[in-house]
């Protein structure tokens, strides 16, 4: 395993520990067809 891909996978478990990502509206998001993804960001911290 390359040291770039250990980085990752430390870093990925970390975040899933650290970071709690909500998602809501999932009830309006079509389950065909094309769709418009909009984020908001609350900080300057991306996940």
């Amino acid at each position: 395993m390359s040291a770039r891909r250990l980085l990752n996978v430390i870093l990925r478990i970390l975040l899933k520990l650290l970071v709690k990502v909500e998602i809501t509206g999932m009830e309006n998001v079509p389950k065909q067809g094309p769709l418009i993804l909009m984020i908001n960001h609350i900080n300057f911290l991306d996940p």
